[in-house]
């Protein structure tokens, strides 16, 4: 017995509004799953696939035998494509267009590598391709967003702005929260990893570091969050416009940018969140860009605001809401926010911002000199 997507008539239901058809849903699962236990000597093999995972008391109640193989390295790569398989199926397929795009094989297996490999089971020991993504991509030759194409998470988005989640990188958990799913308490971060927008990228003692699986995730997710907190559906000419000028150290067309961004935020979901949402569109946007960005990050003297470091430069941000210039320059430099990047051979630039109503008021600039 194969039964594919068990889960269906609940994880569509999961709107607020809509919960009440999910737990129904769920009662009348257990019902058409409980007559399987006393089918038991007939049924020589039963697989079930779901983005979820519910309790056994919930749902398989009286299936007391069933095994949950999702984090089993006996069948890590069950599901996806090895690197093995893509060099014997595909090798000659990506060595043509790596031709026809100037590159080696190799060049181009890296590229293809970074946008569609990174989902691990087993602690990040073994990795597979999205299946969907790579099939997608050695037909039409183009590095797209294949995956998410065939389904926006609106839900999921909603859930994360409701729960104004934004940093989902480098998280810590354990086993037991990775498996929770509870209609009337929805972990974000557990069904993040359950749909496949997280994956396991090492684990210690029990504890899994959760991460984005590669390229085409990462800027899908942080696109649909930006467009979700700005309120704004074409953010490409921004996020390319942002790029030249911090290529160019373009401070004062930098925040313009920022201002126009924060600008169409409407007020009664701005007011709710201040400062936070400054960090989150400074986050989210240089996440877009491809730059390694940090919202928050510790340091041994409390928290910097916002980190975005590019190949040649780490930029350091310190908002004050209704603050002043002095005040937000003092803290960065009294907790030498600094520190942790002076051994780098990257231009330091620490910028002191001053916010208010939605806008972007005053900053100052200073280059940190070694």
């Amino acid at each position: 017995m194969l039964i594919d997507e068990y889960d269906k008539p609940i994880t569509e239901f999961l709107r607020k509004d809509q919960i009440h058809i999910a737990k129904e849903n769920r009662e009348l699962m257990r019902q058409l799953y409980s007559p399987l236990k006393d089918l038991d000597a007939s049924l020589r093999f039963v697989f079930i696939t779901g983005v979820s995972k519910f309790s056994k008391v919930s749902i398989f109640s009286d299936l007391n035998h069933l095994e949950d193989i999702t984090l089993s390295s006996r069948f890590a790569t069950l599901l996806g494509c090895t690197e093995q398989e893509m060099t014997y199926y595909f090798k000659e397929r990506i060595e043509e267009i790596a031709l026809q795009n100037e590159e080696t094989y190799e060049q181009y297996f890296d590229k293809i590598r970074k946008w569609y490999n990174g989902y691990s089971w087993n602690g990040g020991k073994d990795k597979v391709y999205n299946p969907t993504s790579i099939l997608r991509f050695l037909q039409e030759a183009k590095f797209k967003n294949y995956w998410f194409e065939t389904g926006t998470p609106t839900f999921l988005i909603e859930l994360l702005s409701e729960k104004f989640t934004y940093q989902i990188e480098n998280i810590d958990v354990s086993e037991k929260r990775l498996g929770n799913f509870r209609l009337d308490n929805i972990d974000d971060i557990a069904l993040l990893f359950q749909t496949g927008y997280l994956t396991i990228q090492a684990e210690d003692d029990g504890i899994y570091t959760l991460a984005y699986p590669n390229l085409e995730v990462r800027d899908s997710m942080s696109n649909y969050l930006l467009a979700e907190y700005t309120q704004q559906h074409d953010l490409k000419p921004a996020v390319r416009d942002m790029y030249r000028a911090l290529g160019k150290r373009d401070f004062e067309q930098l925040i313009k940018i920022l201002n126009g961004m924060l600008g169409e935020i409407p007020y009664e979901i701005f007011d709710t969140k201040q400062e936070k949402y400054y960090h989150a569109i400074i986050f989210l946007t240089f996440k877009l860009l491809g730059y390694y960005a940090q919202a928050e990050p510790r340091v041994s003297e409390g928290r910097i605001d916002a980190v975005v470091e590019t190949e040649d430069g780490i930029f350091i941000f310190e908002f004050k809401v209704n603050g002043t210039i002095k005040d937000a320059m003092t803290q960065i430099h009294k907790n030498k926010y600094y520190q942790r990047y002076v051994a780098s051979n990257k231009e330091i630039y620490l910028l002191a911002v001053v916010c208010k109503d939605k806008t972007i008021s005053e900053y100052e600039v200073e280059k940190y000199e070694r």
